[in-house]
């Protein structure tokens, strides 16, 4: 392709892309209350709120999310271009439409004309590039952001230049002010400002002290000027919070979201519509004492009681990353989605078929170059360069959470990697070499297909429940709100299996714990949910005392005070009568082998909580 026509093609796709999106954004405006007037407790509810306090001047707290969308970002939007939700769409449909230039620009770069016209094609009719773009929501800037930052990594490689490495240190802070996990980049682009100076005396040995030198300058420039930018925000919390702070103090409880001894994988399960995520108990009860053990100390410590438990978790965040469906929080394709006739119509391009191209180039990369050893992959640095980016953003949002929005910053990148793979397929394609193209082509986009369509539920539902066996036989003990341990089987809702099971009067359910507490000052509680489609009365005996409570249609939770004998350590529950359609839920991912179902083992374990809550001192 001629370089002319490919700076064509590149600025059509934008221009297409942008138009796109602001028809997605009229469509929605008129159909969706969230673009304009977003719920209450929702992401885009906050940042549109602060933002218009900061440009009113009113803002004097201290910034608990990473400031630089709602303290800098939709302020200079609305002075610029005015007051009003058109004005943030605008805006953020121009970033969109940049975003595709520079990844079309970046995948030339790396791979040449035809690669890169692909991956802006990709990249222009993403559907969750396009969805996102009408909302107050940080993902739309963050994907620009990560795209520029490896088209200036490229281009300081080449050069060596420290003026590019200054800039793409900058570019890197903005990023980070945006959202935190970026600093992922950072070690990476480290190394590559230290290598990228050439040396052309060869007199001298490596380790001298003037190659050095000059080599860490880039190096000391790039890390300055990721600092400076963060400076004023950081100076700005630690003077309200009296400590040492960051430009955001809202890392800790992030982190513990996804991190807790309990936590699901993602957020909210996928087809649920928009709505709020599942937050653990332990993640009330490590905030609620977060002044005086952090978050992080929490989660340091659960690593130290339970690493593979801890590990396991781990492990479920990152093969869900890769998952090809779209879990919702604010924003859901199986609603939002379904608003825009245009969305429905262009949006053609699903994260799933970017994912399985990207990750297949990197099987290749790495299989068919580190065979032959690290100094073959060493002399494609700048294939490095998009690999660590690709992979830090991978680690970077497993160390949280799994969602959809989260994700979305690094489609530009993987759009990239897929015009890699891509520019392999042609060349064997082109070759007619058969053998490369079925062990170089075929068979790596097989099996990172097989990763993102299967990869997440191929292990819930088949080695979850074994695995948890191993890394946590005795399931969990945690801290719950209030100075209460609390004990559980199940799994999360989220990504579980939770079955409503029928119950007939005369049924028993037993239930034991793998209690290693003392009761010495304590009382237990038992917390059992029910699945109602028919509302009515239950009648039941827990531990031989009787309890009896309506039910409500849908779910719901009781929580009994039942006697509880340590030795058993064991919840047995008669059911005595029901006038109701009521169900209890058994959890199909996991099987201690402690839930007897009349007697039997029903595969499962029962979603129940046993607290061990302090009792309370009657006054005199």
């Amino acid at each position: 392709m001629i370089k002319k026509h490919f700076y064509i093609l590149l600025v059509v796709l934008a221009s297409a892309g942008f138009l796109l999106r602001l028809q997605v954004c009229r469509e929605l405006l008129e159909k969706d209350v969230q673009v304009s007037r977003p719920s209450a407790g929702t992401d885009m509810q906050t940042y549109k709120e602060l933002s218009e306090t900061i440009s009113k001047g009113e803002f004097n707290e201290k910034y608990y999310y990473q400031p630089f969308y709602y303290a800098v970002f939709l302020p200079v939007v609305h002075k610029v271009l005015g007051n009003g939700i058109w004005a943030v769409m605008i805006a953020q449909s121009v970033l969109s439409a940049l975003t595709i230039f520079f990844a079309g620009l970046a995948s030339a770069m790396l791979w040449g004309r035809r690669a890169g016209g692909l991956t802006a094609l990709l990249t222009a009719f993403s559907a969750v590039l396009i969805l996102y773009v009408p909302y107050h929501l940080i993902e739309t800037l963050q994907a620009f952001w990560v795209i520029l930052i490896l088209y200036v990594a490229i281009v300081a490689w080449r050069s060596g230049k420290t003026v590019h490495w200054a800039i793409t240190g900058f570019i890197v802070s903005l990023s980070i002010l945006t959202r935190g996990n970026i600093w992922f980049f950072v070690p990476g682009l480290m190394i590559a400002a230290f290598f990228s100076v050439r040396i052309k005396s060869k007199e001298k040995p490596f380790w001298d002290l003037k190659n050095i030198l000059m080599r860490l300058a880039p190096v000391a420039v790039f890390v300055i000027m990721v600092i400076l930018p963060q400076v004023p925000f950081a100076a700005r919390n630690t003077r309200l919070t009296g400590k040492l702070c960051g430009p955001s103090t809202a890392a800790g409880a992030v982190l513990a979201l996804g991190n807790t001894p309990e936590a699901p994988a993602g957020g909210r399960n996928p087809g649920t519509g928009p709505g709020p995520m599942e937050y653990p108990e332990t993640f009330w009860a490590w905030a609620e004492k977060a002044k005086e053990i952090s978050e992080t100390t929490r989660i340091f410590g659960w690593f130290k009681q339970e690493p593979l438990a801890f590990l396991e978790l781990q492990w479920r965040k990152m093969l869900l990353f890769w998952d090809h469906r779209e879990i919702p929080n604010n924003i859901a394709f199986a609603y939002q989605g379904m608003m825009s006739s245009t969305f429905k119509a262009l949006a053609f391009v699903p994260t799933s078929l970017i994912m399985a191209l990207a990750l297949a180039w990197m099987l290749y990369f790495f299989i068919y170059h580190a065979r032959k050893g690290f100094k073959r992959m060493s002399y494609h640095p700048r294939l490095l360069i998009i690999s660590y980016l690709m992979i830090a953003f991978f680690f970077a949002t497993a160390a949280f959470y799994i969602l959809a929005r989260f994700r979305l910053p690094c489609v530009p990148l993987l759009a990239v990697g897929a015009g890699g793979f891509a520019g392999v397929l042609m060349i064997n394609l082109r070759r007619r070499d058969w053998r490369e193209l079925i062990f170089k082509s075929v068979l790596p986009l097989f099996i990172t297909s097989l990763i993102v369509f299967f990869g997440y539920d191929f292990y819930r539902l088949y080695y979850e429940s074994s695995i948890m066996n191993i890394v946590r036989p005795n399931g969990i003990r945690t801290e719950a709100m209030g100075n209460k341990i609390l004990y559980m089987d199940n799994g999360p809702v989220t990504f579980g299996s939770w079955t409503p099971v029928d119950i007939k009067e005369g049924d028993i359910i037993r239930k034991k714990f793998a209690v290693k507490d003392s009761l010495e000052g304590r009382i237990a509680e038992f917390a059992l949910p029910f699945h109602c489609e028919v509302p009515g009365t239950v009648k039941l005996e827990v531990n031989g005392k009787s309890q009896q409570f309506e039910v409500k249609q849908g779910m719901n939770e009781q929580l009994f005070q039942i006697p509880f004998d340590l030795s058993a350590s064991q919840v047995e529950i008669r059911f005595t009568f029901l006038d109701c359609k009521a169900y209890p839920l058994f959890d199909f991912q996991r099987n201690y082998g402690r839930t007897e179902l009349n007697g039997k083992n029903p595969g499962a374990e029962l979603v129940s909580k046993l607290y061990l809550a302090p009792r309370k001192v009657r006054e005199e």
